[in-house]
């Protein structure tokens, strides 16, 4: 009797054992997964700080020029605080991946806040545009 206790309390160690192992990959994951999301929100940071500096007015949508600004300085300042204010934003959004479990349905959540966060980032710079924009 007591051999077959040993047994089950072997195996169960090893059960729990091979569930932590899981959980740490699990865990690791997740974190992996915030090192790259944060990665991108510092790009983010880095083409606002490229903008801060530029002599020129800065394009926001790809393979479009520039519009013609009145006041270069004030505008590549505008646009940079945009990319700084969606650098973080877009970190806050991806905090969930150090309090989730994988494959949670609350990364919709995050995934529906990001494309909100696009479309708020355009919206944004089409005012700030039309604010410095030669008329």
């Amino acid at each position: 009797m007591l051999q077959y206790g040993f047994l089950f309390c072997l195996k169960t160690c090893m059960i729990i054992h091979e569930l932590s192992e899981m959980m740490i990959l699990e865990e690791l994951g997740m974190i992996i997964g915030f090192v790259i999301w944060s990665f991108c929100a510092v790009l983010f940071f880095i083409v606002g700080v490229v903008d801060l500096k530029s002599a020129k007015p800065v394009g926001f949508f790809t393979g479009v020029k520039p519009p013609k600004i009145t006041d270069v300085k004030k505008y590549n300042k505008a646009v940079a605080l945009l990319w700084f204010i969606t650098g973080i934003v877009f970190e806050l959004i991806g905090l969930p991946f150090l309090f989730l479990k994988q494959n949670s349905p609350a990364f919709v959540f995050m995934m529906l806040a990001t494309v909100a966060l696009v479309i708020v980032m355009m919206v944004v710079y089409l005012s700030i545009s039309r604010k410095y924009e030669e008329k």
